[in-house]
């Protein structure tokens, strides 16, 4: 989480006992929730042949973080395998993690995120569209290319994160 949910996070839900979590899921989910959709990871040979290009910039700038297969490494960094942003219909917030980064997130205890540098210097509007390909189909169950043309707009609209210090 980042951005505005962050606060949320930290000043409010965390501090909520069982029986309130529970109300909220009701809530939000009704009394028959449907079941959880399980992510599983796709093979590089059913990628497309721009997520499978995108799958070396992964290696080349990610995956000293966020670990090879996707695992995410704890007090470092999140999980790309099953990660929320990879499944959103709209790549937008994908687009900005990557090309702005995420400051430190400090938690409940000693528990904190490293900050994530933003990689807009380092990736082409050629490499961006497949390295968000190769997310979001290898790990976000998302299927279909991202082109040039959509990244080089995603990138012109976005107006700057605020990086707040937690």
């Amino acid at each position: 989480m980042f951005n505005e949910m962050f606060p949320v996070f930290h000043n409010s839900t965390q501090g909520l006992n069982d029986p309130d979590l529970a109300a909220m899921a009701t809530f939000l989910l009704g009394d028959q929730p449907p079941a959880a959709k399980v992510q599983t990871d796709v093979p590089l040979d059913k990628l497309s042949t721009s997520a499978q290009r995108g799958r070396q910039d992964y290696l080349n700038v990610c995956a000293g973080c966020h670990a090879v297969g996707g695992e995410g490494k704890p007090h470092i960094a999140v999980a790309m395998r099953g990660n929320t942003t990879l499944r959103l219909e709209d790549p937008r917030n994908l687009v900005r993690v990557i090309d702005e980064g995420i400051g430190e997130q400090k938690f409940a205890g000693f528990e904190n995120m490293q900050p994530m540098p933003g990689l807009a210097e380092k990736l082409s509007h050629e490499q961006l569209p497949d390295l968000v390909d190769y997310l979001r189909q290898g790990w976000g169950g998302r299927s279909g290319d991202l082109a040039v043309k959509d990244v080089q707009t995603l990138r012109a609209d976005a107006p700057p994160l605020e990086h707040k210090a937690h």
